[in-house]
């Protein structure tokens, strides 16, 4: 249980750090002489970005600690602020999908032999918000893709919903799930 907490508090001081600097080039940029020019669409998403990471700082703050022997030691919503996992830990997530209808007819042997044998994705999730989510092709890849609703993602399909239940976040989709 301390060990979790101290590793809370260290990931919290590298947020904290990573929004300072984050708040010093905006200061930079707005501090900068030049002609002023009109707000953008990519400058209004950069302030939500930027909202929304200081709201899950906030929240991260104030967050009780973990009772739960099976969490995670960082929280799925911190995760999500950076892309390097190698201080996120990996949690395998099998993707579980929907049991094939009994009515189904058999494959003829031709039939079978007719498509290359494919290895299923085991994808893994490693961060996820309610609007969004990243996940990994396995374990052991670093390699995130950044998943939608509405999105296509090989094995499970079209992504319905990115739901959280208590402390686990679930991706469901078409034809599975990734948990």
């Amino acid at each position: 249980m301390e060990a979790r907490l101290d590793a809370l508090s260290v990931r919290i001081d590298e947020l904290k750090k990573g929004l300072d600097q984050a708040m010093q080039q905006l200061g930079q940029m707005n501090a900068a002489p030049g002609p002023a020019s009109p707000p953008t669409a990519a400058n209004a998403a950069l302030e939500d970005r930027l909202t929304k990471i200081e709201q899950q700082v906030e929240q991260l703050q104030h967050a009780p600690p973990v009772a739960s022997s099976s969490a995670p030691a960082v929280p799925v919503a911190a995760a999500q602020m950076t892309e390097n996992t190698a201080d996120t830990p990996a949690v395998p997530s099998p993707v579980h999908k929907k049991p094939m209808p009994k009515h189904k007819k058999a494959k003829t042997a031709a039939q079978k032999t007719a498509k290359p044998a494919t290895t299923p994705v085991k994808w893994v999730l490693r961060a996820a918000t309610p609007d969004e989510a990243w996940v990994a092709k396995d374990e052991s890849s670093s390699e995130l893709h950044h998943v939608r609703v509405g999105d296509e993602l090989s094995g499970i399909g079209h992504v319905t919903a990115i739901t959280q239940t208590g402390d686990s976040w679930t991706i469901q989709g078409s034809a599975g799930t990734v948990h």
